[in-house]
């Protein structure tokens, strides 16, 4: 009995690209999934950071008055810090956004499917 060359069957190519894609579509996902677990890590370090500084400042006021003026300073740096994150969050999912729509349309084009057009 001969051989059978897989490559020479019909809808090999297909499957090839097929499977190429979805592998690309996997680690692009994956990838995004892992830098969006270390952009939280760092927030919350962040968060720890901020609240360490807060209790200190706390700790060390010696009325009311500078109290409120302590925290009140901080909120600019917080404040800035919940923008930095977002912002990082939101570029990490738009260039998540912008791969798989580059494996969408890899598998739009022709030859991709071409073989039972």
């Amino acid at each position: 009995m001969p051989a059978i060359d897989i490559d020479k069957l019909p809808g090999t190519r297909t499957f090839k690209l097929a499977t190429g894609a979805a592998a690309d579509a996997a680690h692009i996902v994956y990838g995004t999934g892992a830098n969006l677990a270390w952009i939280e890590v760092s927030a919350l370090r962040g968060h720890r950071a901020d609240l360490a500084t807060r209790f200190s400042l706390a700790r060390s006021a010696n009325d009311v008055f500078e109290l409120i003026d302590n925290q009140l300073d901080l909120m600019h740096e917080t404040r800035r810090r919940l923008a930095n994150d977002r912002a990082r969050r939101r570029e990490a999912v738009e260039r998540m956004r912008k791969n798989l729509t580059c494996v969408s349309q890899r598998l739009q084009r022709p030859p991709f499917g071409s073989e039972y057009a």
